[in-house]
This record gives structure tokens, sequence and C-alpha cells, in this order.
């Protein structure tokens, strides 16, 4: 073969770079003249090349073309097993398997390399060898570059690289490696086949553990994969066995995507589940004084769960399967009740915090405590249960909760915006219910509550007859006194 002669040639056919062989391979693949000639030939044909508007044209290798690849890197394969020349043929392969990585975007190609080479056989092995060898070589990038194109919206691809590089992809992802790349392949394989692997995800969720969830672009198919998770049933299938700590941070992650109003789907099972935590462990929550580190995982968990259903109570379709759910409101009252004679108590984490200096930003240590917003989440979540709801309507009387949320209409730095809830909640348990009406019609006034914020400002609350309250100079009321 003379030095003018190409192997491969490629031209352009609009958006499309079609490849194909230019003369006919008669010899022994292994005589060919491939570090001088072949290689740059192939560099040059498998180069990504782009229209005016920045676009990559779209490669199409035909049959013969991955044909030759494919001998090539079985020839190859078997060199690096031999001490000779050992970095110079990875680097071949490494050359030929951007090649593959290149034009494996499209169905015909992918279908091809499946079904009739051994290309798929020679990279795991590849990948094994180089794994044990060198975790930062190019060549695991590239391979799973490869891989992710080779799987792109294709089933059949998609589950032989699920059984053939899995156990690949999860050693990388706990090791840290190549982290895009293997989150990719992992998404993209879970988009046709549904990853219940508890390794997978204790590795995603120790990623994301302690992070700040909006730098973390550089994971985003991490987080496209946790949200495509909590929308299938096989995910909360696994997800009970899931270790404490990988609860709460699935839980802390879930809340946040709520919090960004991301347009979440939760799978029924997962409704099931979250409810089913409250309905056997809620009780811990009463434990926040004196336990283990293991406890206060467990009363974490409790606090997130039932902080993502007062939430998802807002939303009228996971509302109305709320709604079905007896035993969760009675729970739901039984707590608010208990929390609310705690808070009476003066050193609970149950009792409201109302000074100036407490009102303002909370601070880290009161926010990161399980109690912060408890008694708000719950109230929004019986209040919300009670929307339109006869039933739940009549519950929440026959339990008492109407004076204990009326009670609650206090300001309170434990419990942000628990004033607002409540107002609510009594909004939606009197509305076209007489009963209920009545409850607060024969309330009558008794005193007034001191109000410790207007104290230390000066002022305070004075009764002026049966209807009227007014907020008066401490000073003044005192001057009365004497």
């Amino acid at each position: 073969m003379s030095s003018e002669e190409k192997i491969l040639v490629s031209s352009i056919n609009g958006s499309e770079k079609s490849i194909s062989l230019d003369i006919e391979i008669q010899k022994e693949i292994e005589q060919l003249e491939w570090k001088d000639h072949f290689l740059p030939n192939v560099k040059e044909v498998f180069k990504i090349e782009r229209l005016t508007t920045g676009e990559p044209l779209r490669i199409i290798a035909s049959n013969e073309a991955i044909s030759l690849i494919n001998r090539w890197i079985k020839f190859l394969m078997e060199k690096t097993g031999s001490e000779s020349r050992t970095d110079e043929t990875l680097n071949t392969l490494l050359e030929l398997l951007r090649c593959l990585r290149n034009c494996t975007s499209n169905l015909q190609t992918q279908d091809y390399i499946n079904e009739k080479t051994n290309i798929l056989d020679h990279t795991v092995k590849l990948f094994e060898i180089v794994f044990k060898v060198n975790k930062d070589h190019l060549l695991l990038k590239v391979i799973l570059q490869f891989l992710n194109n080779f799987i792109s919206s294709n089933e059949k691809t998609s589950r032989t690289v699920y059984n053939l590089f899995f156990n690949l992809a999860k050693s990388c992802l706990k090791e840290n490696i190549n982290i895009y790349e293997t989150s990719a392949l992992i998404y993209n394989i879970s988009l046709f086949i549904p990853i219940q692997d508890l390794d997978i995800f204790h590795s995603i969720l120790s990623i994301f553990k302690n992070e700040n969830y909006d730098e973390m672009d550089h994971y985003e198919f991490l987080h496209f994969f946790l949200e495509k998770s909590i929308g299938t049933k096989e995910f909360w299938t696994i997800y009970t066995d899931f270790p404490l700590n990988d609860k709460t941070t699935m839980l802390d992650y879930f809340k946040h995507l709520l919090i960004q109003k991301r347009n979440l789907t939760i799978h029924d099972e997962g409704l099931r589940t979250l409810v089913n935590t409250i309905l056997t462990s809620s009780d811990i929550i009463f434990q926040t004084r004196e336990c283990s580190e293991s406890d206060q995982e467990l009363i974490n968990e409790i606090s997130l769960t039932l902080e993502i259903l007062s939430s998802l109570s807002s939303d009228e379709n996971y509302l109305k399967k709320l709604q079905t759910n007896k035993d969760l409101f009675i729970n739901a009252g039984v707590l608010l009740i208990n929390v609310h004679r705690l808070g009476k108590e003066p050193n609970s984490c149950f009792t409201p915090l109302q000074k100036l200096s407490e009102l303002g930003k909370p601070t880290e240590g009161l926010k990161n405590h399980p109690a912060f917003g408890f008694k708000a989440d719950l109230i929004r979540l019986i209040g919300n249960m009670c929307w339109k709801n006869p039933e739940m309507q009549n519950l929440a009387r026959t339990a008492e909760l109407i004076p204990v949320i009326l009670d609650s209409c206090n300001i309170d730095a434990r419990n942000p915006f628990i004033i607002q809830w409540a107002i609510l909640a009594i909004r939606n348990l009197l509305e076209n219910n007489i009963e209920n009406q009545k409850i607060v019609a024969d309330l009558h006034q008794t005193g007034v509550v001191p109000v410790e914020v207007l104290n230390q400002l000066g002022l305070t609350l004075h009764s002026e007859g049966e209807n009227e309250i007014r907020v008066v100079p401490l000073d003044d009321l005192r001057k009365r006194a004497q």
C-alpha cells in the first residue's frame, strides 16, 4: 500500500458526514502500516466537523468501516498483554475508541456494533485492564463517552451495556472516577432499565450529603437520576432498605426539589412509604431532649418526611390521595396536641421563641434542629387535609384540634409562618361546616396573652372592653395601676 492510498474516506452531504472504505483490505491486518498510515487516516476521517451554525456534523460510518475498526481493536487487544509497546498500544486503542464515540449516536451503527462485532467484549476487557493499572488514564473517560453515545435512545444496546458494564460503572462511581461520564451512563441506562441497586444510591447520596445542591452543576446527571427515581415504583421499593443516613440525605434532597418548585412526580408507592413513616415512627420526635446519634438521624427522618408531606398536600393531585387516609389525619392531630402541650413547658424544644433577637434570621443551630418548623408543618398538613372535606373537618372537631390551632396563632422563631398556616387551617376547617363555625362563635375572651416581643419594645396588649384590645405603652399601664 502506497502512502498516497487512503483506507477510509469521508464525504459530506448536508448535515451528515459519511465514512466508508476506499480500498479493499486483502492483507492480514497486522501487516498494515497502522502507525504511520492507518492511524492518521482514521483520525482525519472521524474528526468532528461543524456546520457554519456551529452544530456538529452527524457522522455515519459504513458497516465495513466499523468492521475494520473491530479487527484493529481485536488485534491490538492481543498486544496489551505483552510488555512491548504497551503505552503505544493503549494510545492507539484510545484513538480508535474516540472514532467509535464520534459515530455511534445513530441506530444503525449501534445495532451493527451490538449484533455483528466483538467491540463491546474487547472494550470490557480493556476497561478492566486500565482500571487496575491506571484509573486516571484518559482511555476510561473515552470508553464511558463511547458507551453513552452507544446506548442513546436504544433499549437493546442499553440492556447490553447494563449487563456488561454496570458493575464497572458502580466501581467508577464509588471511587469518584470520571463522575460526569459515569453518572450520565447510569442515568441513560435508567431510561430503559429501572435501577434497583443499593450501592449505586449509597455512592450517589454520599456525594450529595452535606453539599450545597445549587452548586453541584457538574453532577447534573446525578440530579437527573435522583429526580427520575422519585417517580418510579422500583425506587420506593428499595428505599425502605436504605441505611438511615441515606434516607435522610434523600429526603433532604427531595425537600430541596420541592423548594425549587420543580415539576416533580412522586409515585403512589412513594406517597404510601412517606405516610407509613409518619404512622409508624412519628413518636420519636418527642425524644429530642436526650437521644443517641442514631436516634437523632431517625428524628431528622420524621421531621423531613412531615415537611415533604405537608408540602405535597398543597398539590391537589396528592391531596386527594392523602385525604383518603384517616389514620394519617388522626396521627397528625395527636402529634399536634402533644407538641402544643410540650410547648407550654419552659425548656422544651417545642416552646415558642418570641424574642426579637430570635425572630429575625434563625440561627443555623435552630434551623438544623429537627423540631424546627415541625408544629407549623403539622398545622399545614391538617389544614390542607380539611380543605373541602367534611369528614376531615368533623374529625378535627371531635379531636378538639380547633382550639389548639387557634392557640397556635402566635409568632414563633421555631415555626416561621405558623400564624399564616394556622389562619388558613381555620379557614379550611370552618368552610361550609356549621358545627365547626359554632365552636369558634362560642369562644369568649378570658384575658390577654402577654407578647414578649411587644414587651421588649416597651408595649403590651390591654383589654379595653369585651371586644376591644389595644397596644399601649407599658409605662402608661403601670401608672394606671398605681
